[in-house]
């Protein structure tokens, strides 16, 4: 324990040794006293900030555990909608297949229809022009038919049984008709018998001829309107099985997207987990080690402060005793307790040596210390100086220790220093890093979902144009259907007209004339028969009917090339979508990969700057702690070795001290002892 010495030797001849300890014990209570309010403040303030920190990290630590119970329900939810969408999305592919093979098989099937259709109607159609070939070649029956009209009749004739669809024509006129093919010039009227009644053998092959031509264009309207049937019903089920298409791709592009974003979520979600639960762990420790830390320093504290309470009592205590008034007084009768009171020696009775001496030790006495004032006392005192000599040793080795450790010291706050403002820096300069980083990445994440917006915007403009070309195609076909539905109605009439003026005809004069020869010489002949102008008209409907007919065919041919560009665009358009719709599936890829990784570069900067917000505390307790190095440790460098150097010289003055002062000291000491005796 140290002590101040001053007093001790300012009232050395005044007072009694005991009235000296009590001075002492009063100053060391005062000492003690202001210790214990310091170290107090500093309990104290050491106490609010466990509180404080410990609140703090309770928070947020009971935050990071509803963090991780919110992220552990998404990450539960997330994983049940991947397990729905892998359910899910193999139904939905393998039904998207299915309806494309529908379609395919259903497109298959239609250009086998219509190449099956194709073929009939033009083996109709040849029959038909060869019937009206036969026809005209006989139309001249009742006159004499030359050989080669016959024998082109025949091969007509013969061409288009050929082609006729089995069936067509019964089996009493085809033997008529194969003996006709057989001899066709017993059907001339050359070689009958002129007979008044006679009616020619040709008119019976015309009236076969024209039952055939009848079921020939019979069987052509029958083909014509299975064809429209046919193309009207795989029209219907292309575009029921197109739809359904487009409603699946749609249906698993956006399970597919779903499914993306999922994942990302739960990769997401679970990244911020491992982060979360890093960040809880370290949280835990740091709230464990402060609670465990602080109780420690509670329970040191309180044992300081009972040992300083202990402390305080039994120095009270022994003010009380050797202060009482039955104290002194005890004291004061006890003279031969303090003998060596009475040997107290005034300034100049003390030999040379022991003066010289003393002198030095009480200039060298300082507040840190007392064993120098007690030193300076035994020489005072006077007697042998042995031990006096060994505390001066004693006193020097300790000021040695002292001086190393403040060297010791002096190195430690600053490499400590040193080490902590560039650890600071460090931090500081990671921190600007990590921003530039961080800028970075959020100036590109911003340009990725610029780029999703616009590919948002064009899926929508891309959908909009398709869903126009699709409304243009739909009217253009209800167009088409109306205009061949007209035409149909149109051909129909004109086949009921050229059939009732025929069967007029042929009621009342019993051949059939259905195509018009060119049209003769003007005829000054007047009255009879319209016959011949009628003929005309016939010809003249059979040939707006048979334009019809081709008006038919090519617009029925222009809707194949129509149907086929539409479905060549409408492949070409979707592909266009989905390349977009993969474009944005990867852009929202990347945004969410960016997103991860400026949301680590946040963390990483929060660390940092929690590490860097450390440093610059321990700096600032260190530059606290070690502020006396700057301002004291060479004034207390200074001041040891001065205090070393007197000690020094004190120590060479008491060796000094030879046998005749020794002498000399012991005769004054004998007539000190004889003046006060």
């Amino acid at each position: 324990m140290r002590i101040t010495g001053i007093a001790f030797l300012a009232t050395a001849q005044a007072s009694s040794p005991v009235d000296r300890v009590v001075t002492l014990l009063k100053e060391l209570r005062s000492k003690i006293e202001a210790d214990g309010n310091n170290e107090q403040r500093n309990y104290d303030d050491y106490a609010c900030w466990c509180e404080n920190t410990n609140a703090a990290k309770a928070k947020d630590i009971a935050d990071a555990n509803s963090h991780l119970e919110q992220l552990q329900n998404e990450i539960e939810s997330r994983k049940g909608q991947l397990g729905s969408l892998e359910a899910e999305l193999p139904q939905l592919r393998k039904n998207l297949a299915e309806s494309k093979k529908s379609k395919a098989s259903a497109q298959s099937m239609r250009a086998k229809q219509t190449e099956a259709y194709t073929e009939t109607k033009g083996e109709l159609e040849q029959g038909i022009a060869a019937l009206h070939r036969a026809t005209n070649a006989l139309s001249g029956a009742g006159m004499n038919l030359e050989s080669a009209s016959l024998l082109s009749a025949a091969a007509d004739l013969q061409g288009a049984l050929r082609m006729a669809p089995k069936g067509v024509v019964p089996k009493k006129d085809l033997d008529q008709v194969e003996k006709f093919l057989s001899k066709p010039g017993s059907f001339s009227q050359q070689g009958a018998e002129m007979k008044p009644a006679y009616e020619p053998a040709s008119g019976q092959i015309q009236g076969i001829l024209k039952d055939m031509f009848e079921s020939f264009a019979a069987k052509l309207e029958k083909a014509n309107h299975e064809e429209s049937e046919q193309r009207r019903n795989t029209e219907a089920l292309v575009a029921a099985k197109t739809k359904e298409i487009e409603q699946l791709e749609d249906a698993v592009e956006r399970k597919e997207a779903e499914e993306a974003d999922a994942t990302q979520a739960l990769a997401d979600a679970q990244q911020d987990k491992l982060d979360t639960e890093e960040s809880l762990a370290a949280d835990e420790k740091f709230f464990a080690d402060t609670t465990t830390n602080c109780k420690k320093k509670g329970v040191e504290w309180a044992t300081r402060n009972r040992l300083r309470t202990e402390e305080l009592a039994g120095i009270n205590q022994a003010v009380e005793i050797l202060d009482s008034d039955d104290a002194k007084s005890t004291f004061g009768h006890a003279t031969s307790t303090f003998v060596q009171l009475e040997s107290w020696q005034a300034m100049d009775e003390m030999p040379t040596a022991a003066r010289k001496a003393y002198q030095t030790l009480t200039k060298t006495v300082g507040p840190h210390h007392a064993q120098l004032a007690m030193m300076a006392a035994k020489i005072r005192m006077g007697g042998h100086f042995d031990g006096v000599i060994a505390q001066i040793d004693n006193t020097i080795q300790l000021l040695r220790r002292e001086q190393k450790d403040d060297d010791k010291t002096k190195k430690a706050c600053e490499t400590q220093i040193t080490a902590t403002t560039q650890k600071k820096e460090d931090h500081q300069s990671e921190i600007d890093h990590l921003n530039t980083e961080k800028t970075r990445l959020v100036t590109e994440r911003t340009e990725v979902n610029g780029d999703k917006n616009t590919t948002d915007t064009a899926i929508t403009d891309h959908k909009d144009m398709m869903k126009t070309a699709l409304d243009n195609r739909n009217t253009e076909h209800d167009r088409l259907e109306q205009s061949l539905k007209d035409d149909r109605e149109a051909v129909r009439l004109l086949g009921s007209a050229i059939e009732s003026l025929e069967e007029y005809y042929k009621k009342n004069e019993g051949q059939l004339q259905v195509r018009a020869e060119p049209e003769p010489a003007p005829d000054a002949t007047f009255g009879g028969s319209k016959k011949s102008e009628t003929s005309g008209i016939v010809g003249i409907l059979e040939n707006i009917k048979a334009d019809l007919e081709k008006e038919i065919e090519e617009a029925m041919r222009s809707e194949d090339e129509s149907g086929e560009a539409y479905q060549e665009e409408l492949a070409e358009n979707k592909e266009t979508l989905k390349t977009l719709r993969r474009k944005r599936a990867d852009l929202l890829a990347t945004s969410a990969a960016l997103g991860r990784k400026i949301a680590s570069k946040k963390n990483d900067i929060s660390a940092e700057e929690q590490d860097k917000e450390a440093a610059e505390t321990l700096l600032g307790d260190l530059e606290e702690n070690c502020e006396w190095v700057e301002t004291k440790y060479e004034d207390r460098k200074e001041a040891r070795k001065t205090e070393m150097d007197e000690l020094v010289q004190a120590k060479a003055t008491l060796q000094g001290y030879d046998e005749a002062d020794s002498e000399d000291a012991l005769l004054q000491e004998h007539k000190f002892l004889r003046k006060h005796a």
